[in-house]
């Protein structure tokens, strides 16, 4: 089979491609895309760009404040503690999923790109990433050396939010929009006609210890659970459907996947027939960490049968125009199935039987997540 030419469903036909450039921040790129073409569309403009920066700060932020909280949990630890280790190891990272955006912009909104500008240190994050671990690492030091637990975290959060303004900016409280000043959540709601809660992050993990149909959370303590960030497990032919039925709704799909296998980037061609069949079946490969959710992409397209079901997917990355098919890639359907691990689709698509699943998540510790 051949990758097709045309697709029966194209939402955003020449959509231009966004460049992340050196970071890690596929999943804000991916998770704003839709919401691009929803302000292109009401707007009539040929396009938009959002401040990825904005979210970026804030998310920085969030995870610094959860590795201290973490480290004065496990102040009593052992040194030696595998849990102390693993979070000592990498105390902050630039890497996410479209949940984590989606409880990032329920709480501070979005902004237009020249309200918040990408810096150097937001283009290339190695540096302060470097920065930022080294100084959450010294807060631990404080934490679990100084009588005041509270007061070293209150120090440390000081030096990362100077650190944050320096690098990357301060982020804007009001933002002017066609003659009038809004709030970021106001700009999302009421410009953007988005609300995170509308969706849910789909996952396919197909394995006999973590059954599916069946909704999931990282948290622990009931009481401490963002609905936001509930993942709902389905097969493999439900998670199809449902993205497929938010495409011909008119709206794209953001998921999470693993580009490491059978993608050749130059010909921007996903394509496990052509590209080499995975030896592993898929739940093997997540149990053996084969496979990962290592990158977030947008589906705005798909090419269907006569019976309705897709044969191809067109998927937009985050890595420029240069890549790929103008910053496209053709995602063959056995592609799909063999690699894309999440998907985050509106909760109206759900049957009433997979919604009911959501008021009752179980929970699933991130080490056996993807």
């Amino acid at each position: 089979m051949t990758a097709p030419l045309r697709y029966d469903i194209d939402l955003w036909p020449g959509c231009p491609a966004e460049d992340q450039k050196r970071n890690g921040r596929c999943w804000i790129y991916a998770s704003l895309a839709p919401l691009r073409r929803r302000i292109c569309e009401r707007f009539g403009l040929s396009d938009f760009h959002f401040s990825t920066n904005y979210i970026y700060y804030y998310d920085q932020l969030q995870k610094s404040e959860a590795f201290l909280d973490a480290m004065i949990a496990q102040r009593a630890a052992h040194m030696n503690d595998s849990r102390l280790t693993e979070l000592l190891r990498e105390p902050i990272s630039s890497v996410g999923q479209w949940s984590y955006f989606a409880a990032l912009v329920d709480g501070h909104g979005v902004v237009p790109l020249d309200a918040m500008p990408d810096t150097p240190a937001a283009e290339d994050g190695a540096a302060l990433t470097l920065r930022l671990g080294t100084l959450l690492r010294e807060g631990a030091y404080r934490i679990r050396t100084e009588e005041d637990a509270g007061k070293a975290r209150k120090v440390t959060m000081e030096a990362i939010r100077r650190t944050l303004d320096e690098a990357l900016g301060k982020p804007p409280e009001f933002i002017s929009w066609q003659g009038g000043t809004i709030t970021p959540r106001e700009f999302l709601r009421s410009v953007c006609g988005y609300d995170p809660h509308d969706y849910i992050l789909l996952m396919h993990h197909p394995s006999d210890r973590w059954p599916a149909p069946c909704a999931y959370h990282e948290t622990e303590e009931p009481e401490r659970r963002d609905p936001l960030l509930t993942m709902l497990s389905v097969d493999m032919e439900t998670m199809k459907a449902l993205v497929l039925r938010q495409l011909r709704g008119g709206e794209p799909v953001v998921i999470g996947a693993d580009v490491r296998h059978a993608v050749r980037r130059p010909k921007g061609l996903m394509d496990t027939a052509r590209l080499g069949e995975p030896r592993l079946s898929k739940a093997d490969a997540i149990a053996y960490k084969d496979i990962s959710a290592c990158h977030v992409l947008c589906i705005d397209g798909a090419a269907t049968e006569d019976n309705g079901h897709p044969t191809w997917w067109r998927a937009l990355d985050s890595h420029g125009s240069e890549t790929g098919l103008t910053g496209h890639y053709d995602m063959s359907d056995a592609w799909f199935e063999a690699y894309v691990l999440n998907a985050a689709v509106k909760k109206a698509y759900l049957s009433s039987a997979l919604r009911a699943r959501l008021d009752s998540p179980v929970y699933m510790p991130k080490s056996e997540r993807f």
